[in-house]
């Protein structure tokens, strides 16, 4: 199912329409594009996270062990952190991508946390529900998707 899947994000940015990519969006789009994605070495980033976008650091939830190493040729990356690189992208006018869940609250990551506890190493879901109770920037990352698309650049 990937390759008509990655066919089609080709197309999509190939005929200029926007696009955004979260997570294993922002993975996919990557790969899609002549990028690799692979399993981190340093495991997993769960939980809030910060994450540097030149002009300001914003703190995003994060679940995610894959992560693009490699961005694809012509890739702007726009933000990172110190666990992740390439963590967040603009590819020509029309497409932006972040690995972080911008959509993902506190209880829905509480919930997944519980959901998935196997997966995941204990004390990192521990020091993930630590910081459960701390602001996150999601309405500031929804604002630059938007802006981006609104003006055909990063903001």
């Amino acid at each position: 199912w990937l390759p008509p899947l990655e066919a089609l994000v080709r197309e999509i940015v190939a005929s200029g329409r926007p696009l955004i990519g979260v997570c294993f969006g922002h993975q996919l789009i990557a790969k899609a594009l002549g990028g690799t994605v692979e399993k981190y070495r340093g495991g997993w980033a769960v939980g809030r996270q910060v994450y540097d976008f030149g002009d300001e650091k914003l703190a995003l939830n994060a679940w995610h062990q894959d992560q693009v190493t490699t961005p694809p040729e012509g890739a702007q990356v726009i933000a990172d952190n110190p666990f992740c690189a390439n963590a967040g992208m603009v590819i020509g006018g029309n497409v932006f991508t972040v690995q972080p869940h911008p959509e993902f609250n506190a209880a829905f990551l509480e919930a997944l946390m519980s959901y998935r506890s196997g997966a995941v190493p204990p004390d990192l879901l521990d020091r993930a529900r630590a910081t459960l109770a701390d602001p996150t920037d999601d309405i500031k990352m929804a604002d630059r998707m938007a802006a981006f698309f609104r003006t055909g650049a990063r903001q």
